[in-house]
């Protein structure tokens, strides 16, 4: 073990001071810093001592002298010193590990309480209009596509408000791409690292991702990014259930998501992100019950809302109907309701980390919390060179109304980032926007050209009769002709045959109209760029593959950024489970998976590996070595539709193809798949079984042209099989029928010959 430790101090005055040494158990080398005065003491290691036992008096048996008893020793451990110095004779005793002094200042938590509201509404401001967008872009998936003044004014005029939703299929369609071509998170080594402990990884990871239901939550996180523009990932360890925790990841909505500043689309260059839910009072009190009296007093100010309240007692935040406190357009406490908006507020603080490097044991320790003088000590330690450098940390706050929750400065998390991961569709200049967002225009016109035209047919097409006082002969005739005009073959009596009514007809529909309507259509069409057509029943492997390439062209970046996503999600889902995740345990979930289905590690079964290799493995993995890919899942129809018509067609061509491996990709349910590989499995045994009785009975034929008989064609041919062989003339055997199913051997053939046939 290697390791800074503190000396304890000695003397008075200017001549007070104290070292700090460096120690290396392995080897025994223990080196101090310089006083200073430029002192410094030899660091002397004294190795443990075994038990010496106490010996009792004894006569030596060839002298006969008296040997005295000897007191035992009890062991004694292994200690360092520090040896006096050789001027003045003072020394120092080795107090140990370095005690951190450089904490972080708590800061008053109506401050923080400040801090994280100003966020929050400086990121509001900074997310309005895309927010905005994301909303209208939301209701116009679910055809909500008329303003209200618009739809209002149209009913009052008795005018047609048609909705003809183009975008929903389209988007759906999109949605049906991604949910046949799901994607899983695979862990690969790089360099040298440990495929074994990546093969581990992988298990677990899947296994987490199945408790998750990961495969539908990134099909919801898929719709935002396609709707809204951008979807969240968050990975959170869930300790409900589990006390250990259990890993989960998650879609978290975009309404309830705000963030800084940024232009990285994985937050790489953000500073802060803020989330919210709300909670009743209630629930509150119960989630953190060492704030409940300080939850019950500041709703109380809160009615009040008097200069006594240290939040809302400003012109900062405006009130709503008289029971709601608003705050950039969201509602942060609802007094009737009794309901308080809780933010949780993630910003990333830097810290200073600066290190000391032994080089020739390559010892590295970080410095951070120590006092400045003792860092400039360490650098006087010879061999030690002291680094100056800051580290990121996350600091995560939480708030409801006046109240701070908590206040983790820095948290102690797996990794020092933001564990929310956004999956963005289109992000320039701090605006952010889906699919739908170019759409809505050609909507609109779409929506009011339909609405329109049946207004034209309404007018256009419109068609009467017109008759006066004098046409029908009575009253009666008249009703019933408006009753039954319509009808083929009705009969009226008129008062004058020669003054039928006369029938007025309305004009054609326009033709133009009709290409004014298609041709909006296509403009929606061409904007949305979406067009998928899936595979035939006949096509090709190569089509399949092809299409695969081709389908959705101008459309591949959403699946590039939904990858790009999920890969950083999967280096931090790596990380959490080196937190959450023992090696014992990682070994009870490998081993339960075996149980479903056969696991390799390394290339070997796991059974070849026990837990203490297991643990061995996974400690001594090295994470920078590990990189996280993004790969299709085996279970997409399209992949399997492709690969199977692939090896179909190579079947065809004669290659190779085990009737397994064609199954494999079948699109059946798993157990109709294990139900055709158990049958083709039991025909290949009966089928090797009858080759090898053939075989046999063909060896049997030609060993018996020659006279000799095995145990089984002398059982056949009534002898007995243990009897001794006795040469009989080739030319006489004995009747084998029922022998075997081989091709009978010709008598007449050269005796010589006989043996290059077996």
């Amino acid at each position: 073990m290697k390791k800074l430790a503190i000396t304890s101090r000695w003397g008075f005055g200017r001549r007070a001071h104290h070292h700090i040494v460096y120690l290396n158990d392995d080897d025994g080398r223990g080196v101090a810093s310089l006083d200073p005065f430029g002192g410094t003491h030899e660091v002397q290691w004294n190795p443990p001592q075994p038990e010496v036992p106490e010996q009792p008096e004894q006569q030596d048996p060839n002298t006969g002298e008296i040997i005295p008893a000897q007191p035992g020793q009890p062991a004694q451990e292994g200690f360092w010193q520090l040896l006096p110095d050789p001027e003045d004779g003072h020394t120092h005793e080795i107090d140990g590990d370095y005690e951190i002094k450089g904490k972080q200042k708590k800061e008053a938590d109506d401050v923080v309480i400040r801090e994280v509201l100003d966020l929050w509404r400086t990121a509001s401001e900074i997310e309005m209009d895309s927010k905005e967008d994301a909303d209208e872009s939301e209701d116009f998936y679910i055809g909500e596509q008329w303003e209200e003044k618009d739809r209002t004014l149209l009913k009052s005029l008795d005018r047609a408000c048609l909705t003809i939703n183009l975008i929903a299929p389209k988007v759906n369609e999109i949605s049906g791409h991604q949910r046949q071509s799901r994607t899983d998170i695979h862990f690969v080594p790089v360099e040298d690292g440990d495929q074994r402990a990546c093969d581990l990884y992988n298990v677990v990871a899947k296994v987490i991702c199945e408790q998750s239901n990961a495969d539908r939550e990134e099909s919801a996180i898929a719709m935002d990014q396609f709707i809204r523009g951008r979807g969240w990932w968050n990975l959170y360890a869930d300790f409900s259930k589990n006390l250990l925790g259990d890993l989960r990841l998650q879609r978290f909505s975009d309404k309830r998501v705000r963030v800084g500043p940024h232009e990285q689309p994985d937050l790489e260059d953000c500073e802060y992100l803020l989330k919210d839910r709300m909670y009743s009072k209630a629930k509150m009190e119960q989630l953190w019950p060492d704030k409940a009296e300080d939850i019950g007093e500041d709703f109380e100010g809160i009615e009040e809302l008097g200069t006594r309240h240290p939040v809302y007692a400003t012109d900062n935040y405006a009130r709503g109907d008289g029971s709601l406190i608003v705050m950039s357009g969201e509602t942060l406490v609802d007094i009737a309701k009794k309901e308080y908006r809780v933010i949780e507020c993630w910003r990333k603080v830097w810290i200073d980390a600066t290190v000391a490097v032994e080089t020739q044991d390559e010892f590295v320790q970080s410095l951070y919390g120590w006092d400045p003088k003792d860092v400039k000590l360490v650098g006087t330690i010879p061999g030690f060179i002291v680094i100056p450098r800051t580290e990121q940390k996350i600091r995560i706050s939480k708030i409801a109304g006046g109240v701070l929750l908590s206040d983790e400065n820095p948290a102690d998390l797996p990794i020092d980032d933001f564990f929310m991961v956004p999956v963005y569709a289109y992000m320039r200049d701090g605006r952010y926007y889906g699919i739908v967002e170019s759409a809505k225009d050609p909507q609109r016109e779409v929506n009011k050209r339909r609405s329109h035209a049946i207004d034209i047919a309404n007018r256009m097409g419109a068609a009467g009769w017109g008759y006066d006082d004098e046409t029908f002969a009575d009253e009666i005739e008249a009703r019933r002709f408006r009753k039954n005009s319509t009808k083929p073959g009705f009969v009226v009596k008129l008062g004058d045959v020669n003054r039928p009514p006369h029938q007025f007809k309305g004009e054609a529909f326009p033709s133009e109209m009709v290409q004014l309507m298609q041709m909006d259509v296509e403009n929606l069409d061409r904007l949305l760029n979406i067009s998928i057509r899936e595979p035939g029943a006949n096509t090709s492997a190569a089509a399949i593959m092809q299409a695969q390439k081709m389908k959705l062209i101008g459309n591949e970046f959403l699946f590039d950024n939904l990858s790009f996503a999920k890969r950083k999600v999967g280096r931090l889902l790596l990380n959490a489970i080196r937190r959450y995740y023992s090696p014992q345990r990682i070994y009870r979930i490998v081993t339960n998976q075996n149980v479903k289905k056969e696991i390799q590690i390394g290339g070997q079964p796991i059974e070849n590996y026990t837990i203490e290799e297991i643990t061995d493995i996974l400690e001594n993995a090295d994470l920078s070595k590990v990189d996280v890919g993004v790969t299709e899942a085996s279970y997409s129809p399209t992949t399997r539709l492709a690969i199977l018509t692939m090896l179909q067609e190579w079947a065809k061509s004669g290659g190779p193809v085990p009737p397994q491996m064609l199954v494999k990709y079948f699109d059946v349910p798993e157990e109709e798949k294990q139900s055709m590989l158990q049958d083709i499995e039991q025909q290949a045994q009966a089928q090797s079984e009858q080759a090898q009785a053939q075989g046999d009975g063909q060896i049997e034929m030609v060993l018996a042209k020659q006279g000799i008989f095995t145990p089984r064609v002398k059982q056949m041919i009534g002898e007995d099989p243990n009897a001794e062989q006795t040469e009989q003339d080739p030319n006489q055997l004995p009747d084998m029928g029922g022998m075997g199913e081989g091709a009978p051997i010709n008598s007449e053939a050269p005796e010589e010959e006989m043996p290059q046939q077996f």
